[in-house]
């Protein structure tokens, strides 16, 4: 039982904190006409426009994956505080 509650904190804790953090700011897709002339006309800025949004793409994916690990670190050192909670509970209770 305890391991299923274990399992459920660090779950939990993982996609709540993750969710608190929100250091990363996820891309904005370029705008795309939808006129053949108007892309054509505009191509240089359509281009540059979409390599920086692969860029910042690239650097959003970097950025969760770091966050995603300090998060997983620190639901971890929760879960075995939590884990002491509980043993200090039950023996209370006994």
């Amino acid at each position: 039982m305890r391991g299923k509650i274990v399992m459920c904190v660090l779950v939990c804790l993982s996609v709540g904190q993750a969710a608190v953090a929100q250091v990363c700011l996820r891309p904005i897709p370029p705008y795309v006409p939808e006129q053949v002339e108007d892309i054509r006309a505009y191509s240089d800025l359509l281009k540059q426009d979409m390599e920086a949004y692969f860029d910042d793409v690239q650097r959003y994916f970097r950025c969760i994956d770091t966050e995603r690990g300090e998060v997983f670190a620190e639901a971890g050192r929760v879960t075995e505080e939590y884990g002491q909670v509980l043993d200090i509970v039950n023996d209370n209770s006994e």
